[in-house]
């Protein structure tokens, strides 16, 4: 969940806001994008053995100028959240968060007078932080994204990015460790270059399925990302109009195994796709019937293992995806359905494949 409080600002905290400019000549250009540390469900053994990626050898690249960074270092962390949060009159907020990492990309000063308010304008950073789900659960989003403008007498503008709208906000139905390391940064570079590789191959079904993948983590209710999910991996395996469920449940299994994930049987393909239907259909979903709620608000076990199978599906439909971007022979399964019912048959009563 987000925290949304607020707190009245002391007047040093006024002072770090920058000045206006004036004419001074434009000296630097940054696009940045930070991940908050938000509340995780972690140990002193992760924080130990996946120490965030550029905490010791920042900074850590990702290409095409593109780099994460454990912090930005002086005051700009706090200047940069300042800037994309509404104020008050005397009034800014506070956060009871640092931040854990940061995309940060140096923009050509060139490419900024064409166009000196537009962040991220080729998607550059837009594409890491959502591949990024591909290698390690995480909810980062833009509500912390801003170009930073250094000019030759010192000064700073701070531009916010897209900090605002449904788009702005993700969610997670994972508890672990939501940060990247340096492990995952180097999975997430080889998913990045194949995309950046041949950005044309994310079309038909791949395409579908990496927006359904998106759309995703920006419901705050899990029976909508259920739906999205299970709407992503029909886009993936479905072959034929007619016993939709059936394939569904087949193939999902079938695909889990060979992406070795455990746990994604026959009954919990089943469970999901009545779950999706039933929000699809404007029935009762069932997904917390009768499970006991917290006084507190927090969810108590029953609620936590519904989230736990929520983000179970999530890992296969995000695994499926970074597997069809990193392996050609791979994707080119999904190219014909001939080749998806060859890979993964599914049987009608009468004999024939579909």
């Amino acid at each position: 969940m987000k925290d949304s409080s607020r707190h009245a600002a002391d007047t040093l905290e006024l002072k770090g806001c920058a000045r206006p400019p004036g004419p001074a000549r434009v000296k630097a250009v940054r696009d940045v994008l930070l991940v908050p540390a938000t509340h995780e469900h972690v140990t002193e053994e992760d924080w130990r053995r996946h120490p965030p990626a550029g905490a010791a050898h920042s900074p850590v690249n990702l290409g095409r100028g593109l780099s994460i960074v454990h912090r930005l270092g002086g005051n700009q962390d706090k200047l940069v959240m300042f800037s994309c949060e509404p104020r008050g009159h005397f009034f800014v907020p506070t956060f009871p968060f640092g931040v854990r990492q940061a995309y940060v990309r140096r923009i050509p000063l060139a490419n900024y007078q064409d166009n000196p308010y537009s962040w991220d304008p080729d998607g550059t950073i837009s594409v890491a932080y959502k591949l990024s789900r591909l290698v390690r659960d995480n909810a980062t989003s833009t509500e912390y994204s801003a170009r930073i403008v250094n000019y030759s007498d010192g000064q700073q503008s701070v531009i916010p990015g897209p900090v605002s709208g449904e788009w702005a906000t993700t969610y997670r139905a994972g508890t672990g460790r939501a940060w990247l390391d340096d492990d995952d940064v180097g999975s997430l570079r080889a998913v990045v270059e194949a995309y950046w590789g041949a950005p044309e191959v994310v079309t038909g079904r791949l395409g579908r399925a990496v927006d359904c993948c998106e759309w995703s983590v920006h419901h705050p209710f899990a029976t909508d990302t259920v739906r999205e999910v299970v709407t992503g991996l029909a886009a993936l395996l479905k072959t034929h109009r007619h016993q939709a469920t059936r394939q569904f449940v087949e193939r999902v299994p079938a695909l889990a195994r060979e992406l070795g994930i455990s746990g994604v049987t026959r009954r919990f393909c089943e469970q999901m796709y009545r779950w999706r239907s039933q929000a699809s259909h404007g029935a009762r979903v069932t997904m917390f019937a009768g499970a006991a709620r917290s006084t507190a608000g927090a969810p108590v076990a029953p609620q936590l293992g519904t989230l736990r199978k929520v983000a179970l599906i999530q890992e296969v439909l995000r695994r499926a995806i970074g597997q069809m971007l990193l392996d050609p022979r791979f994707r080119q399964i999904f190219d014909r359905p001939a080749r998806i019912r060859a890979r993964w048959p599914v049987i009608t009563q009468q004999g024939r494949s579909m």
